[in-house]
């Protein structure tokens, strides 16, 4: 989920009101958090029909990592280009274009008559990552008295919306039987929400100065989606012309928008800040947690429909039962959102970070070696999950404690890109070993894939425990 959702503080400057929140602006808030859940809703609703979409349209476990990773190309691109137009242009019309933008991508996504358009519609879909920080910035300026409140409970209902979503979306496909009617609900809620910013907020009246990095977005799109599509072909082409074409060109282009970068007044992302001490671990670990999270997300799913009467492995579940089996873990990490305070209390942020890596790395390793029961499987993922929502807790905290209040957002926009741009490549990176571990004269991933994914994530968050000693050593003296 858009804890998977990125969040960038916008350059407007938050209005100070002591005045009781007027009806108006609590009903705005209202509506907002209702756009939100709904945005949850559809962050989630993709995830228990994935092995529904995998006989839909034919493809195997490693093309169907792309339904996800997709998603996260875009919304790397998507939330700084959006929300910087919200700065400049306003922030309840930004909305209505995000909102818009998604509902083609849902209409896409269910009318596709191939995975092309399938994979089109998903990228489109990307703009709803940038509905929360706008909404941010609405409710700043619009909310009054109820503003702080209003924040809470939007990423609150963001939350909430991924777990009924993948409840809501497997029941649906329970009762219909049909991806494609199950796949038209989220254009209806979409529809709803786009009455939001249109009839029910008034937009924002502060606005940024400077231009839109246009060349530098359109560089950094290209680079990861050309090197992205040539990872995940490398697993049926080889290492072919066309293939290291692909991934050669792809780091070229990511070379040349970091000197692009370096060299304009206003970037799109400053690069630079990857080099400064008090924050260069904090992205190293950010971009771990991005690869990690975004990237196992599709292969649960994947590993949970899979028939275990006939393979010997997997859990043998229906889209309905997946949405299901979601729900505690995600449970798990909304707890771990409210013990992630209390412990960065009692033993610093920089340990409660190591706490949950820690914590991430046992459960990923549990499920590496122990993934044959339901019992297993929930239980490894309810703990990486748990882990991983606190070290995702502590990094934007610890991120704005190192930041001066001019940088804040610019280090912000930084760290939301590079978890969604490694969650992408996260979840091609472990498509490409589905699809090259595959079970004789098939395109089915061994069991063995499975293990090697879950090992490879729990080595990473250990090694991100280097780091955490780098944090440790700077650690502000009041955290």
């Amino acid at each position: 989920m858009a804890s998977t959702a990125s969040v960038r503080p916008s350059a407007t400057t938050p209005r100070r009101d002591s005045r009781p929140p007027a009806p108006a602006a609590l009903g705005m808030v209202g509506a907002l958090i209702f756009v939100e859940f709904c945005s949850g809703m559809l962050q989630g609703w993709m995830q228990p029909l994935l092995t529904a979409v995998t006989h839909e349209f034919e493809i195997s476990a490693g093309q169907v990592g792309w339904v996800t990773s997709s998603y996260l190309l875009a919304a790397a691109i998507f939330v700084p280009v959006l929300a910087k137009l919200g700065d400049k242009t306003g922030h309840r019309r930004m909305l209505a274009v995000a909102i818009a933008i998604t509902i083609v991508g849902a209409v896409l996504v269910a009318t596709a008559p191939n995975y092309h358009m399938l994979i089109l519609g998903r990228v489109l879909i990307g703009a709803l990552t940038v509905f929360l920080p706008l909404e941010f910035a609405i409710v700043r300026e619009r909310g009054g008295s109820s503003a702080g409140l209003g924040i809470g409970l939007l990423v609150g209902s963001l939350t909430l919306g991924v777990s009924v979503g993948g409840i809501l979306s497997g029941q649906v496909m329970d009762w219909t039987g049909d991806l494609r009617t199950t796949l038209w609900i989220p254009v209806i809620f979409m529809t709803i929400c786009l009455a939001v910013p249109i009839f029910l907020v008034k937009e924002t009246t502060t606005r940024a100065a400077g231009r839109i990095d246009w060349p530098g977005a359109a560089l950094l799109g290209i680079g990861l989606a050309v090197l992205l599509y040539g990872l995940s072909q490398q697993p049926k082409q080889g290492w072919s012309g066309a293939v290291t074409g692909a991934v050669v060109g792809g780091v070229i282009a990511l070379a040349a928008w970091v000197l692009l970068e370096l060299r304009v007044a206003n970037p799109l992302v400053d690069v630079r800040r990857l080099s400064r001490r008090l924050t260069a671990p904090l992205f190293v670990v950010a971009a771990v947690d991005g690869f990690v999270f975004f990237g196992l997300m599709t292969m649960y799913s994947i590993y949970a429909g899979l028939p275990r009467e006939t393979l010997g492995y997997g859990l043998s579940l229906e889209p309905v039962q997946i949405g299901y089996l979601l729900a505690p873990p995600a449970i798990a990490a909304a707890v771990a959102g409210f013990v992630a305070a209390r412990l960065a209390a009692r033993v610093g942020h920089a340990n409660a970070l190591g706490i949950g890596m820690v914590l991430a790395a046992a459960g990923y390793a549990s499920l590496a070696t122990w993934h044959g029961s339901l019992a297993a499987v929930l239980g490894g993922n309810m703990v990486a999950s748990f882990g991983i929502a606190i070290a995702m807790s502590m990094l934007p905290t610890m991120l704005l404690q190192r930041s001066d209040p001019a940088s804040a957002g610019i280090n912000t926009g930084m760290y939301n890109m590079l978890r969604t741009s490694a969650g992408s490549l996260g979840t091609v990176v472990f498509g490409m070993i589905l699809s090259s571990m595959v079970l004789n004269g098939s395109a089915v991933p061994s069991e063995a894939a499975f293990s090697v994914i879950w090992l490879v994530a729990a080595v990473l968050c250990l090694v991100t425990l280097a780091f955490v000693v780098m944090l440790r050593r700077t650690e502000p003296a009041t955290d």
